[in-house]
């Protein structure tokens, strides 16, 4: 029987590698230095899943439709929407205390060598 699972590639900063993950079927994951290679990959890995799957007598999933597949795609939009959100939110919290305190220091440090000066008195002549 033939098989055509969604594949989702990203790139791994952390692994610094391309994942690529098949969506229908949990746990099934490869990587690669390049895009393609991680979905030849993810194509392997994949046909030994479904292979293990018929072994143990387990269900093997069928593929998604593209219906399912766009109601993923925007579900895993409204995700990213909220991690950026969320990132965002976290380098704000960090970089702006950053932003006071340096501001603060500054300031400090200005008015700290003008009251450190000395004071003059000058005299001006009249003007009758």
């Amino acid at each position: 029987m033939k098989y055509e699972y969604s594949v989702l590639v990203i790139w791994s900063k952390e692994n610094e590698a391309y994942l690529a993950f098949v969506a229908e079927l949990p746990g099934c994951i490869a990587d690669g230095p390049t895009q393609e290679a991680a979905i030849a990959n993810a194509r392997e890995v994949a046909k030994e899943w479904v292979e293990v799957a018929i072994e143990e007598k387990r269900p093997v999933p069928p593929p998604m439709s593209s219906e399912d597949r766009e109601e993923l795609e925007r579900a895993n939009q409204i995700q990213i929407r909220e991690a950026i959100k969320q990132s965002i939110a976290q380098a704000v919290n960090e970089i702006v205390p950053r932003i006071i305190q340096q501001f603060i220091k500054e300031q400090s440090q200005r008015e700290f060598s003008f009251r450190s000066g000395e004071w003059y008195q000058i005299e001006l002549p009249s003007s009758r």
